[in-house]
């Protein structure tokens, strides 16, 4: 029931399951570069240009077989994509050409060594014939790690979720549990939604099989003192435990306002 807060690139991932990337892969990695090819690929042409007539490609693109990488200390590099690279316009006849290399050089050569050194570790755990029997595409093995990115089930949610102080007794009977409950399925966006679920838990999303799986279960402890002190009081979480301390407002609109603002603090514990 431990999620990664870390959406591993697909492509990245496939490596993983011994699937290699290839071209179309690209947007997982870096999607204004991907963008930028396609539109490199589809842009039309007039035909063969004349002995003595620049390429129409090069005109409107001026590229050559280089690419660049950056460099720790901030700077940029231009790396030759084949042996002087630098000589070679990107033409109408080439640009297919182009577009492999760059992209087998983002996604394959450019990382390698780092690729190899976490697929080597991750085999001696998992083998790989084992991970390429249990998962037949990175998509499920970014499920298993990262959870599924669709909408979080708010029923779900309440089903598995456990109470503690000032709402032990009661629990969804409550009456700021149930205003609790009220304000995300009514109040909150979906973002806001998941930026709870990362504020009490540590990550956005729940588990592959629902809140069930959360280990250990969600809790939401409520909290009393003087009506006061509390109103000025933000919601605090212990992400390892997956636990949301509640304070007990005095009105449904206070709860809402200090939720968001916990939320969108980018804060989780004993924030107050």
């Amino acid at each position: 029931g431990v999620l990664v807060d870390a959406p591993f690139a697909l492509f990245f991932l496939g490596y993983c399951v011994g699937q290699l990337p290839g071209f179309n892969d690209l947007p997982t990695l870096d999607a204004d570069l991907y963008n930028g090819l396609v539109a490199l690929k589809n842009y039309p042409v007039g035909g063969q240009p004349a002995a003595d007539e620049e390429d129409e490609i090069y005109r409107v693109f001026g590229l050559d077989f280089t690419t660049t990488v950056s460099l720790p200390d901030g700077r940029t590099k231009t790396v030759p994509l084949v042996p002087r690279g630098d000589l070679i316009r990107v033409t109408a006849q080439n640009r297919l050409q182009y577009l492999d290399l760059v992209a087998q050089f983002k996604l394959v050569k450019q990382i390698d060594a780092q690729v190899r050194a976490f697929v080597s570790g991750l085999h001696t755990v998992v083998p790989e014939n084992w991970m390429r029997l249990l998962f037949a595409s990175p998509i499920e093995l970014s499920r298993l790690l990262c959870g599924d990115s669709g909408a979080i089930d708010v029923g779900d949610w309440q089903r598995n979720t456990v109470y503690d102080g000032a709402f032990r007794g009661q629990g969804r009977s409550h009456p700021m549990v149930r205003e609790f409950w009220s304000v995300v399925e009514r109040d909150l966006s979906e973002q806001q939604r998941q930026g709870l679920c990362r504020f009490a838990t540590s990550c956005e999303r729940p588990p592959l099989l629902g809140f069930a799986e959360l280990n250990p279960r969600f809790c939401i402890s409520g909290y009393t003192a003087n009506e006061g002190v509390l109103d000025s009081r933000l919601p605090s979480a212990s992400t390892c435990v997956n636990l949301l301390k509640l304070p007990v407002y005095s009105s449904r609109q206070i709860l809402r306002g200090k939720l968001i603002a916990a939320i969108e603090s980018n804060a989780g514990f004993d924030l107050s």
